[in-house]
């Protein structure tokens, strides 16, 4: 019975608020309110400007894009050149432009390279 009555209570309220909406003055204002917005929204000053607006975000993304997609051609190109050399020449240190970069793995250099130091190799 509880259940009942709170469920006809909550059904009574959305009916009268309903009534209140849609009763011939609501809805008629509503509408109103709804058209003058939608006009303003879509004026030829607005419009121009939210264009303009989409433009310069769809520029940056294309930009960005272009900018992602050199870099990571960058990347797998360095990466297939230097399995090439390591594999055709056995050469163990790639040296593309005739730099290379390595990491010290033990300490027979130290005091003056500590291991794990990154150095750049430079052909003689």
């Amino acid at each position: 019975m509880k259940k009942q009555s709170k469920f006809l209570s909550i059904k009574s309220k959305f009916l009268s608020i309903k009534s209140k909406l849609f009763s011939g003055d609501n809805f008629a204002s509503i509408k109103g309110k709804f058209l003058s917005i939608k006009s303003k929204l879509l004026s030829k000053g607005n419009f121009a400007s939210i264009k303009s607006k989409l433009r310069s975000v769809f520029n940056k993304a294309y930009v960005l894009r272009i900018i992602l997609f050199v870099l990571i051609s960058l990347v797998i190109g360095f990466s297939v050149y230097s399995w090439n050399a390591k594999s055709l020449t056995g050469n163990v240190l790639p040296m593309p432009f005739g730099v290379g970069v390595a990491v010290v793995m033990s300490g027979s250099m130290e005091p003056a390279l500590s291991v794990d130091d990154v150095i750049v190799v430079t052909e003689a």
